[in-house]
Parts: structure tokens; C-alpha cells; sequence
């Protein structure tokens, strides 16, 4: 299968984006909190210092806008509607579960299958890297825990299994040791094997809702189940223990990020843990009926045709039609890019920035120059900015930010530890073997763009003893003069899907008092581990990335929780049921 798979994600707009390896800048690093869409081994985001697009961390990467649901202005829903909003990008979901391919069916293959004498050498393999690489592996687990983890797998280890059944097993290891940015990437090959002759996936669109284990239907592709149902069991499981499993899959400090992970990816986990293809359905109607129902999977071609066919709907739907003219609404900026959104009401002094993804600097940059030369246009005073769905990126976008919101000197991070060890140095070093891996078709045009990075890091750390950590001081950054630096009251919105570079962000300006935090407690750590070291099983070939580096907060306060708002305001089920936003709604002004 080819290492790069060209994705087709279709947005509001029927916006294309074809994008898998996202060539590295200086710095960059791949957040590797969101493993996938549906197929891809990773969803990851370029991230400064804590993802795994940090030149030479960098995972195969598809660049996309990822679009959930939030009310805008003047926007609400009732139970329903508000569900099937939620799937706003429907198709964007569907057609990143797989690369087009020919149509043709494909003769299933016999999977290799490896010795157990094999198998207990990647494991061991696995686990001395990771306890090589990362600064501090046993922070949230005991070393006694996680052995006793691998001696119960060793054990089962008596016949030959596939890289999938192997997966399966260490999958729950990594896991466990509670950091995001170490985690083991999906055998996508397989999936993509399966999908090329004809196999099926889950055909429901689902939200999970709050901290709790409640499943609620958003969207199905069969057109059977209506959107607002809850489902409470799937093939025999309660879906509170369906969950739960699923859990033990994905890499994440925190419960509410690693549900938001399972939220995502749903429709590849059921495939890659329990290998289901028609599913046998037990929910509760938006009536309060209990129902049970068997439903089929839709192969890849179903999946993509269907989602076009919704966004045509759709599209035809919104198309103007004839009828008395209206008044006109009050005037309003709209700026629109792929990873954020900009959206003002003079009327109200009130502008948004819905900002989704730290990626793609030149085009943040110019996206600033828009929104901020509105803001000062118009008069604009109150200025809110909702990371609440930012998963991460480049944290250079997070300093191109503050650039226009402070013109007090800030640092991002008070401190850094890198793990020194072998492999770290190797790959300092000599990237070159690591990015050939991860960028077949461009790792050349990724060194050269970075190589005076690799160079400067290797000769800082080379001569510390393997096993010790290396300590810098970032300096702080001194903003340039900036004649569109917004002056009036800045709003930023932060949850439980907030992660990785946007939580930095968030920290910054919480440390630095540069705005008000409202919302609930990130997602991710404000002091965490990051900047992914990509490695393989000699064996199984399995990919992996570790963390090897710890970035503490700008205040260096290390207490293991997320950013904590100034203000907390919780989004409940119902709210979420009723299509209510009561973060956005406590900030915003009446009717925007």
C-alpha cells in the first residue's frame, strides 16, 4: 500500500483538501492527540515542541479543517437539529475513512502472521525505547503497573498473530502510561487491505456527549436511525463498557480528551478492536422508545458516495429562493480560511475568531492581517477567541497571535527538559533515516528546511551523558511595533477539547493575564510531555512516537492539571441536546 494516501475531505462548501504529508517548517512538531479520522494512522497537526511535526518527529499528516458543531451567531437548534448539525461535516468524516482507490474489488490477501518469539522481541523492543526516550515514562503509572501489563501479554504470546492481532494486545500498554504524545499509530495498511475489497464500516455519525459514556446518533448514512437517539448497546455491549474499552486505545492525560478521541474516530476503532462490520443496535428514540435494530455497514465507495449526495442536498437547499426581500441584517465581517474563522458585528463591537487548528503559519499570518485590520476598522471592543475544538499545531501561529494582542515581551515555555538518550542523539544527528520513513516523497525538501535545527540541537546535547536531561530557557519573545495590536477586552473560550498548542496558548495568556479564560478546564496539560520521537518494530513494523521532551508553562508551575478558566461555565447534555452554546452565550452580547 502507498505510504502516502492521497485524503479528499469534503467541508461546508464542498472545500477539497488533498494533504497527507505536510512538509515541516522550523520548529514544527505533529500533535499527535487526535490519532485519526476514521482511517489515517494519525491526525496530527504540526506543533512546536509538543507534537510529531518537529522536523524529523514528523508522522504522515493530513491537513484538513476540522469542522464540529457550534452554534454561531444568532444560530440555536432544538434536540434534533442540533445533532444533525453537529455533523456539519459530514463527508469531511466519510471520505477521510479512505484514500479513492479503483473500484474494483480487490482478492483478499493472507496476512502475515508472526512467530511469538518475535512478537516478545518488538514488545521488549517497545518498551525499553520508550523507556529510553521519554523524560519521566512513569509519571502517571508505576514501573511495577505497566510489568506487570507486558508480563500478561508475554504470556499470551503462545501462537503466531497479525500485526492487527498484535496491535490489539500492546495497544492497551501504551495507553496506560497516560501520555498523548506517546502513542502507537493504527496498522492502517490493514484497514486500507480490507476496505479495498469491499469491507464495511460503522454507518452512523455519533457524539459522545460531556464525561459521561452517553452515545448519541448525529447522523446515519442507512437513513434508519433518527438523529437524537441514544444509543445504549452495540453486538452485546452496554455502551457505558463499550466505551470504557475503547478508552484503553487512545493516548491521553485525561479522561475527556481520550472521549474525545473515541468521539472521532469511532467508525476505525470499531473496525481495529473488534473488527465489526454489520452491527446489532440497541437505542433509545428521541420518543423515549427502546429499540433494538441490526444495521449493515457501508463500504468505502457507499460511505463517499452517500456524503456527496448529502452535501448536494444540502447545497440545493441553501440555494436562495424566490421571495419578498427581507431586511437587510445588521453588517458583518466575515473571514473565512480552512483551520479558522472570523466573524464581527459592529453593531454589537463583537468580533469571533474561531480558531480550530494551529496549522499553516504563512496562511495564519495573512488571515491576522484580515481579521485585525477589521477589528480596528470598525471599532471593534470585545474580541473572542474559541479554541474549545483546537486540538494543537505549530505553536508559532500561537506567538503570531499574541503579536497582535500584547506588546509586553511572553515566552510560551519557562522551561524545557529533553531526555537525552542514543536514539535522540542518532536522530539529531542524522535525521535523515526518520524522515525518509515518514516523508518518502519530500524528506529531502524537509531537511534541508531545518537542517541548521537538527545541527544547533545535536551540538547542545551531545555531550550529555544518554539517560540525563538537558534543561534550556527559552527566551522571551519581544513583540514588534504593531499598529493593528487590538487594545480593547479579549475573551478566549477553552474545554475539554482544548490540546497541545492551543493549551499553550491558553497558559500564556492566562500566566501573562493577556485576556479572559472562559469555559472549562483544558483538555491537555498546561505543563506536558511532547515533541514525538517516530520509531519502528523491527518485526511487526508497527509505528510508534514518545515524547522526549517536557515543556513547563510560562509560571513553571507543574501541578498535572489542564488550564483552569477564570470563569467556568459547563456545557451540560442538555445544552448540547438543545443545540445551546452557554459559554459562547455568557460572553457574547445578547443576539450575536
Amino acid at each position: 500500500m502507498k505510504r502516502v494516501l492521497p485524503i479528499i475531505l469534503l467541508c461546508l462548501g464542498l472545500t477539497t483538501i488533498l494533504a497527507l504529508a505536510v512538509p515541516a517548517e522550523q520548529g514544527q512538531d505533529l500533535d499527535r492527540r487526535l490519532p485519526m479520522l476514521a482511517m489515517l494512522p494519525m491526525l496530527a497537526k504540526t506543533d512546536p515542541g509538543l507534537g510529531q511535526d518537529n522536523p524529523g518527529n514528523q508522522e504522515k499528516c493530513l491537513a484538513f479543517a476540522r469542522k464540529g458543531y457550534r452554534p454561531g451567531f444568532g444560530q440555536s437548534a432544538t434536540a434534533v437539529s442540533a445533532l444533525a448539525s453537529a455533523d456539519i461535516d459530514i463527508g469531511q468524516r466519510v471520505t477521510a475513512l479512505v484514500p479513492p482507490t479503483s473500484t474494483n474489488v480487490e482478492e483478499p490477501t493472507t496476512p502475515t502472521k508472526f512467530p511469538p518469539d518475535k512478537l516478545k522481541s518488538d514488545l521488549n523492543f517497545l518498551l525499553r525505547t520508550l523507556e529510553d526516550v521519554h523524560p519521566d515514562l512513569y509519571r502517571y503509572r508505576s514501573r511495577p503497573e505497566i510489568y506487570e501489563m507486558k508480563q500478561r501479554i508475554e504470556k499470551s504470546l503462545t501462537e503466531p498473530l497479525t500485526r492487527l492481532d498484535f496491535y490489539r494486545r500492546v495497544a492497551p500498554l501504551v495507553s496506560a502510561f497516560g501520555d498523548g504524545h506517546t502513542s502507537i499509530t493504527y496498522p492502517v495498511e490493514e484497514l486500507d487491505e480490507y476496505l479495498g475489497r469491499g469491507g464495511r464500516l460503522f454507518p452512523l455519525e455519533t457524539r459522545i456527549i460531556g464525561d459521561s459514556n452517553r452515545l448519541f446518533v448525529a447522523f446515519d448514512y442507512n437513513g434508519e436511525i433518527p438523529p437524537g437517539s441514544e444509543i445504549v448497546g452495540l453486538n452485546g455491549l452496554s455502551t457505558s463498557k463499550l466505551i470504557s474499552e475503547l478508552a484503553n486505545y487512545v493516548s491521553g492525560e485525561k479522561l475527556s480528551y481520550r472521549l474525545g478521541l473515541i468521539n472521532t474516530n469511532l467508525r476505525a476503532l470499531l473496525w481495529f478492536i473488534y473488527g465489526a462490520e454489520d452491527f446489532k443496535l440497541k437505542y433509545v428514540s428521541p420518543s423515549g422508545e427502546t429499540l433494538e435494530k441490526q444495521i449493515n455497514g457501508l463500504t468505502r465507495d457507499e460511505l463517499t458516495r452517500r456524503a456527496i449526495e448529502i452535501q448536494k442536498t444540502r447545497a440545493d437547499k441553501q440555494r436562495p429562493q424566490q421571495e419578498e426581500p427581507k431586511p437587510e441584517a445588521p453588517s458583518r465581517s466575515k473571514i473565512q480560511f480552512p483551520y479558522y474563522n472570523y466573524i464581527s458585528r459592529p453593531d454589537l463591537k463583537t468580533a469571533i475568531i474561531d480558531f480550530r487548528s494551529f496549522q499553516d503559519p504563512k496562511t495564519f499570518e495573512a488571515f491576522l492581517q484580515q481579521a485585525f485590520t477589521d477589528l480596528k476598522e470598525r471599532g471593534i471592543g470585545k474580541l473572542i477567541i474559541d479554541i474549545r475544538q483546537n486540538g494543537g499545531g505549530n505553536s508559532a501561529l500561537g506567538d503570531a497571535l499574541l503579536g497582535y494582542l500584547t506588546d509586553k515581551p511572553w515566552r510560551q515555555f519557562s522551561k524545557v527538559e529533553l531526555k537525552v538518550s542514543k536514539q535522540i542523539k542518532d536522530y539529531y544527528r542524522d535525521p535523515l533515516p526518520v524522515l525518509k520513513r515518514l516523508y518518502p516523497q519530500s524528506y529531502e525538501a524537509v531537511y534541508q528546511s531545518s537542517k541548521d535545527w537538527y545541527r544547533s540541537t545535536y551540538e547542545e546535547i551531545s555531550s550529555t551523558p544518554d539517560g540525563q536531561l538537558f534543561t534550556s530557557y527559552p527566551e522571551e519573545r519581544r513583540p514588534a511595533e504593531n499598529p493593528l495590536r487590538f487594545q480593547g477586552q479579549v475573551y478566549v473560550l477553552i474545554g475539554q477539547r482544548t490540546f497541545s498548542s492551543a493549551v499553550n496558548l491558553a497558559a500564556t495568556i492566562k500566566d501573562y493575564k493577556l485576556g479572559t479564560l472562559v469555559g472549562e478546564e483544558t483538555g491537555g496539560l498546561a505543563t506536558q510531555f511532547g515533541d514525538i520521537y517516530s520509531f519502528w518494530l523491527p518485526n511487526t513494523g508497527l509505528q510508534l512516537g514518545v515524547s522526549h521532551k517536557k515543556f513547563y508553562r510560562p509560571s513553571g508551575r507543574d501541578d498535572g492539571r489542564g488550564v483552569l478558566p477564570d470563569i467556568e461555565v459547563k456545557t451540560t447534555t442538555e445544552d448540547l441536546l438543545k443545540g445551546k452554546d452557554p459559554v459562547m452565550d455568557y460572553i457574547s452580547p445578547k443576539g450575536t
